[in-house]
């Protein structure tokens, strides 16, 4: 049997195990750390440190534009890490209702 069918086995037959153990992991600070990384290299986020911009994000407690004390999780006051779509150039932490209603593009349509 070659290594990767074993792997593969022995994967499927602790799935629980593997499951629970991703549940905890997420949990966890670096867990948590790198969960947010890859959902921001996903969506398109660029950066040179990914340390310091994730120390910024975690250290940001009110929104850059409406100054809502901000919450981890859902809501409308929930952390969202604003970016320009165009470039993945990263503009600043919002609460969610100022991200979704995209005040960054509305302060530069205002200012041209």
């Amino acid at each position: 049997m070659i290594k990767s069918e074993y792997n593969r086995i022995y994967r499927e037959a602790n799935k629980d195990y593997y499951k629970n153990y991703r549940e905890y992991y997420r949990t966890t600070d670096h867990g948590l750390k790198n969960l947010l990384i890859g959902k921001w290299r996903n969506n398109g986020i660029k950066s040179d440190d990914w340390e310091n911009t994730y120390h910024v994000y975690n250290s940001t407690t009110t929104c850059d534009y409406c100054n809502v004390e901000l919450t981890w999780g859902r809501g409308k006051n929930s952390k969202c890490l604003d970016h320009e779509h165009q470039t993945g150039e990263i503009r600043g932490v919002l609460c969610k209702r100022c991200n979704v209603r995209d005040v960054f593009k509305i302060i530069n349509i205002d200012n041209n």
